[in-house]
């Protein structure tokens, strides 16, 4: 199964990102960091977790465990209403005092239930956010206490029969993407990946779009998107310097990728924001 890595980068309010589907497409096999917990509310989720595969019942709730590759479709001739909820690592590293984590829903029927009714609360949340004065307050409760379930609850050992057939080359991969989030500031080359992860620069490069879905240049670039995102909206630092702080050249260079991805300038971006968050 190829699949591509996906970036998550949590908000600093709250530590998880909260997504609400409506939908009849599929999406494509990934896998991030993140432990993820995804609720169906109103039908039945189809889900593919590795070598796995099973449909989700109304009302129900699944987790997708640290880079476990995944993807999730309404059945056949159905759509969906679910949530999505990426945890960050970090929240879990906290608690538990190890890198990974494991959980097993099947350990507690009880807490299987309850993080199922805090799934639940969280979606009639986030559906009526424009009248919810105190949101992020509420919100960071419920996800506090859906991570105190799962830690006290359902954490599990790390399965020994979770290899399969391309286990290595995730583990290598994850290696990879955990170096890059570290060093994306830094004007990092494919050589020094290359070098950390002891590979020639040229299998690195073939391989690479493989496992994360897009070359090298590609995905460092997006990574640096995503951190300078969160600067642009939640701070006034001038543009260039977002853009240094961020691993870009120069401003030129920023202000390229960013057009070439939000169709729009980091400036335009940001004064749009800014004026939709005080109407």
């Amino acid at each position: 199964m190829q699949a591509f890595h996906e970036i998550v980068i949590t908000p600093e309010n709250i530590p998880a990102i909260i997504l609400l589907h409506t939908s009849k497409s599929i999406n494509q096999p990934h896998w991030h960091e993140s432990v993820e917990l995804l609720a169906s509310l109103d039908s039945q989720l189809h889900i593919s977790c590795d070598q796995n595969t099973f449909n989700l019942k109304e009302n129900d709730v699944a987790i997708i465990n640290n880079s476990q590759i995944h993807c999730v479709s309404a059945l056949e001739g159905h759509s969906f209403t679910s949530l999505s909820l990426r945890i960050a690592p970090e929240i879990f590293q906290k608690y538990c005092g190890k890198n990974h984590c494991w959980f097993d829903l099947n350990r507690s029927p009880e807490a299987r239930k309850e993080i199922a009714d805090c799934a639940q609360k969280l979606y009639e949340l986030y559906s009526e956010e424009n009248t919810q004065p105190y949101l992020l307050l509420e919100a960071n409760s419920i996800l506090f206490h859906i991570v105190y379930l799962m830690v006290t609850h359902i954490r599990s050992d790390y399965p020994a029969d979770r290899l399969h057939y391309s286990e290595k080359y995730y583990n290598r991969y994850r290696e990879i993407m955990r170096y890059m989030e570290e060093h994306y500031n830094e004007p990092i080359s494919l050589e020094d990946v290359a070098s950390f992860i002891h590979l020639s620069k040229e299998h690195l490069s073939r391989e690479f779009p493989t496992y994360v879905g897009e070359g090298f240049r590609e995905h460092l670039t997006n990574i640096r998107l995503n951190n300078a995102h969160k600067d642009l909206l939640g701070s006034d630092l001038p543009l260039i310097d977002i853009a240094i702080k961020n691993g870009f050249s120069d401003l030129r260079c920023y202000n390229r990728a960013f057009q070439k991805y939000y169709k729009t300038t980091p400036a335009q971006y940001r004064r749009k924001y800014k004026r939709l968050k005080n109407e």
